[in-house]
């Protein structure tokens, strides 16, 4: 029996990888006389196109979403606007770079600094140095 069923594992594993292709049927497809149009291809489409349906409340629905909807040139400013104030949020997150520098005299005299001065050259003279 484990005989059997050994030399019927690989062929269930081939039987298994096996592929299945139908092959196509060609069916008469031919549309009815009713379906047939013109061919429109360099026709334009007239800007209110919709009022073709004669439909008020079609009418009054696209009349609100057009006064509602921002110009396209309005959309693409809100979303130039948008994208610098992500850049602005994330500008804390990344490491920053400062720099200073000056120029000028600065002068070390204080009160009881040039008293050192005569007291050394007061001293090698008292000393004949």
């Amino acid at each position: 029996m484990n005989t059997r069923l050994y030399a019927l594992v690989p062929v269930l594993l081939m039987a298994g990888c096996a592929t299945f292709e139908p092959e196509p049927v060609s069916l008469p497809l031919t549309p009815p006389d009713q379906w047939a149009h013109e061919d429109t291809s360099g026709a334009t489409v007239d800007a209110d196109w919709w009022q073709a349906f004669d439909d008020a409340h079609l009418n009054r629905l696209i009349d609100r979403a057009i006064a509602a909807n921002p110009g396209l040139a309005a959309t693409a400013e809100s979303v130039i606007q948008a994208d610098l104030q992500l850049r602005n949020a994330g500008a804390a997150l990344l490491p920053s770079v400062s720099a200073s520098a000056s120029s000028g005299r600065r002068s070390l005299k204080s009160a009881g600094a040039g008293l050192g001065y005569r007291r050394l050259h007061q001293c090698r003279s008292c000393r004949g140095l």
